[in-house]
């Protein structure tokens, strides 16, 4: 048939059935009107063989004890071998449909070693010759992919330059099994992400990763049902620690872990809790600073990452921050500082900083201080009764440790008397005997 149409030949005699492969490479060779029968059986065939390394391939690929070598260590190709790739390259501007059709099939079954010959037309000024290459370009790259994978799951050693941000990952979170895989979901989802950020420079790839943000989030934004993957929100906490990375869309990398359900489940498996936790505290870590510290306390303290507690620790010593900030650094403190920790809440006993001035209790309209959330968490944490201390309303909360809707005093007068019945307090005496001011002669 020519490429201006289709003509289908009258006589067809039977093809003996072999698999594709080797039947793909035997179809360029057929020189009769049997070729028009043989192609429809490796069509049809094709859609359902697995792309495997073939016979055709291990003709150009040498073998070696690393299977990367599959992918791209490879030793150059005889002069022959080139000649018979781009004799099949030549083929996919062939005048008929049959012909371009089975250089497409056995360029596909070369894979990687046609590579070069391919990107070489994928410009090409003949539409088909372009369209065939970029296609062939893609499907053999994918091949290689999915073979790279195969063998890096199965703990088969590969070259780590062919595996885009492995190196940098591992440095991070280690190297364990649990690794590997969050590693391929990665790869899986973000592989051209994690080869651009490899390529990049530090402005390009941040462009980059906060591009990839803002197509992540959209869906949330227009409540779109459209699920998170793990694979992009590993990727991109882990490009996101790079210390080259700025984002302008910092506080969003929080809510992609918010609102991913795979994420989320993977937290709660001991398999692969270590690794995802280990990247979201190094987050925290990397830019505890005043214009996103709110969201990186309230992330630490969703996920109990104990980074933030090194920066709420920051916050209350040097009363740094406005007053929402030190809240939420008491609250990290509440929920993980241990026993020296709740000596840097008493010091805020005086910190009158105004958290809200609009909560009601009862009707009754009360002020929130940040020395009222300080003894609010002390109370709690030394497990006696909020009521004692003038606050009967104060809610316990399971991310926060306490709610600051019932927080706080009508009148600064009960504020200081509960903050002084706290200050004379004798901790290895029961309550009922702290209210006593002084011993009896």
């Amino acid at each position: 048939m020519s490429r201006s149409g289709m003509h289908h030949s009258s006589r067809h005699r039977q093809c003996r059935s072999v698999p594709l492969p080797d039947f793909a490479f035997q179809v360029t060779q057929i020189r009769s009107p049997q070729r028009v029968t043989a192609l429809l059986a490796v069509l049809l065939l094709s859609a359902a063989v697995p792309a495997l390394p073939t016979a055709r391939a291990e003709r150009f690929v040498r073998h070696d004890p690393n299977p990367a070598a599959t992918f791209a260590g490879f030793t150059s190709l005889s002069p022959t071998e080139r000649e018979e790739i781009e004799q099949l390259v030549s083929q996919l501007g062939a005048e008929r449909f049959s012909e371009r059709q089975a250089a497409s099939l056995a360029l596909q079954e070369v894979g990687t070693p046609a590579i070069e010959s391919l990107r070489a037309v994928e410009d090409s000024a003949d539409p088909e010759v372009r369209q065939r290459a970029r296609h062939l370009l893609r499907a053999i790259r994918m091949a290689d992919r999915q073979r790279l994978i195969a063998a890096f799951l199965a703990g088969v050693s590969v070259i780590e330059s062919e595996l885009p941000g492995w190196s940098d990952f591992h440095d991070r979170v280690g190297m364990s099994p649990a690794t590997r895989k969050i590693y391929v979901k990665m790869l899986e989802e973000e592989w051209a992400l994690l080869e651009a950020a490899d390529e990049s420079d530090a402005a390009v790839t941040s462009r980059h990763v906060s591009g990839r943000i803002l197509q992540l989030t959209r869906p949330l934004r227009t409540r779109e049902k459209r699920e998170i993957s793990l694979g992009s929100v590993a990727t991109v906490l882990a490009l996101a620690d790079r210390d080259e990375i700025q984002l302008r869309r910092h506080a969003e990398v929080f809510t992609l872990c918010y609102r991913s359900t795979e994420f989320n489940e993977a937290l709660s498996s001991a398999e692969l809790r270590e690794p995802l936790i280990e990247l979201m505290n190094r987050l925290v870590l990397k830019d505890a600073n005043q214009t996103y510290l709110t969201s990186q306390l309230h992330f630490a303290l969703q996920y109990k990452l104990t980074a933030g507690l090194a920066a709420a620790r920051q916050v209350v010593a040097e009363r740094s921050g406005i007053p929402h900030v030190r809240q939420y650094a008491i609250f990290a403190i509440g929920k993980m500082g241990d026993e020296q920790d709740l000596t840097l809440l008493e010091n805020l006993l005086d910190d009158d900083g105004i958290v809200t001035s609009h909560n009601r209790v009862n009707g009754e309209r009360i002020t929130t201080q940040v020395r009222d959330i300080a003894l609010a968490m002390l109370i709690h944490r030394h497990q006696e009764k909020f009521a004692d201390y003038g606050m009967p309303n104060v809610k316990e909360n399971p991310t926060t440790v306490i709610s600051v809707q019932g927080v706080g005093f009508a009148s600064g007068e009960s504020r200081a008397q509960a903050i002084e019945k706290w200050r004379q307090r004798d901790p290895t005496l029961p309550e009922s005997e702290q209210i006593e001011s002084a011993p009896t002669p």
